[in-house]
């Protein structure tokens, strides 16, 4: 939901259009860096997955809240480049915690259920816009 509406958030602290699009490609650099190069903390075992998303949430908590505070675009686009990193590395753990916390024959079910409300919670973003 926030690569859809960083755009007209950063419209709306008067970036320029270019500014705009920078931004989001930050974004989309970070969220793709995340879920290449994040991964491996958790897989050499330096903290567990739970833990990791923990973290992850944390961080994207603190980013998005910082983002209310910030109208330059260097620290808009290094709040959104934190940001993607930290989705980047939450999403590429989910199925770990899956994995670790729900039994084998119910994995199936709660990996598919995962992604369920998002189709409701869509619904919600034209207002946002």
């Amino acid at each position: 939901m926030f690569l859809t509406i960083i755009v007209d958030f950063a419209r709306d602290d008067g970036l320029s259009s270019s500014q705009e699009i920078a931004v989001l490609v930050y974004l989309s650099i970070a969220d793709t860096l995340g879920r290449l190069g994040l991964g491996w903390v958790t897989d050499l075992g330096f903290i567990s997955n739970s833990s990791f998303s923990a973290i992850c949430c944390f961080i994207m908590s603190i980013t998005f809240g910082g983002l209310v505070f910030v109208k330059e675009f260097k620290m808009i686009s290094f709040l959104v480049f934190v940001f993607g990193l930290s989705v980047g590395g939450f999403l590429i753990v989910c199925p770990g915690v899956i994995s670790d916390h729900i039994e084998e024959d119910k994995r199936p079910m709660a990996l598919a259920a995962r992604f369920f409300l998002y189709a409701l919670l869509s619904l919600t973003q034209p207002p946002l816009i």
